[in-house]
């Protein structure tokens, strides 16, 4: 009897079903894997790039905060009220020398302005000059600092002599203040600011900070955050007495020898958390 030889037919090229199903869930695997990696990195990039933009912002706020308080220290600002969340002061906008006599009655004042040279190199201003800020001026005949409110202001030149150069034209509301101002008279001109902390819509704390002019206080705008508030609404303001005892919120500020502000970033590392210090001088 003559054997039948069966050989198996070659398999066509490619895959079977099974074969498929598994190489899919693999590709699935490794996708879902590259896909997790990358959704991690672009939040950790994304996380990274918060913070550096928390930084930087902060660095800002502390630069402004530190000219107000380096005001302070120095004399130039007044120290209004401070609580353990809020700190409310007169602070620095400028100061110059006024360099043209006012006419008998006048109400206008032309002080020496920013890119004077000779006597006055550099001027003082800190903030732009608005209406509703307060000008303060050296009275020679009264031994005492005299003020005025401001009710507008505009460029103008100091026409002739040692201050010769680019001015500013300020408006007083008092008539005749501007008389009693020689030339050469030191003039500083002060603001109503409150540095506090508050809760935005968002749920976070942040530092803000809002002025008052024009006679009505600013919208409070964002300085720095979102802050550390993990003990609940970020205190840290601190003022201290001769003794650097801490002073409760309530104790009169008169009785302060010193502010320190504490203020921590949401993840920050405890060596970024260096406290602003400014002695507190008092002047009217």
């Amino acid at each position: 009897m003559r054997s039948l030889n069966r050989t198996t037919p070659p398999r066509a090229a490619g895959f079977t079903l099974v074969e498929a199903l598994i190489a899919t869930v693999v590709a699935a695997l490794a996708a879902s894997a590259v896909l997790s990696l990358f959704v991690h990195q672009a939040a950790t990039g994304a996380a990274v790039l918060v913070h550096a933009a928390a930084r930087a912002q902060w660095a800002e706020a502390r630069a402004a905060l530190n000219g107000d308080l380096t005001a302070l220290a120095a004399g130039s600002a007044r120290l209004v009220t401070a609580h353990d969340s809020l700190l409310e002061l007169e602070a620095h906008v400028g100061v110059s020398l006024a360099c043209a006599a006012s006419a008998v009655g006048g109400r206008t004042l032309t002080v020496t302005h920013a890119g004077v040279t000779g006597v006055v190199a550099s001027d003082g201003w800190w903030r732009a000059v608005a209406t509703g800020d307060s000008l303060f001026a050296f009275d020679e005949s009264l031994g005492a600092w005299v003020g005025g409110e401001i009710t507008g202001s505009a460029k103008a030149n100091c026409a002739s002599g040692m201050f010769a150069g680019p001015g500013r034209m300020i408006v007083i509301a008092s008539p005749g203040f501007a008389t009693r101002v020689g030339v050469g008279t030191p003039v500083h001109v002060r603001r109503r600011v409150r540095w506090s902390t508050y809760r935005s819509s968002d749920g976070s704390w942040y530092l803000g900070i809002r002025e008052r002019t024009q006679g009505a206080w600013a919208t409070v705008q964002p300085a720095a955050g979102p802050l550390d508030a993990r003990s609940g609404r970020p205190r840290p303001f601190v003022l201290l007495d001769a003794a650097g005892t801490a002073m409760a919120p309530a104790a009169s500020v008169a009785g302060s020898a010193r502010l320190e502000v504490h203020l921590a970033m949401q993840g920050d590392h405890p060596a970024d958390r260096t406290a602003l210090v400014a002695p507190i001088r008092w002047r009217p």
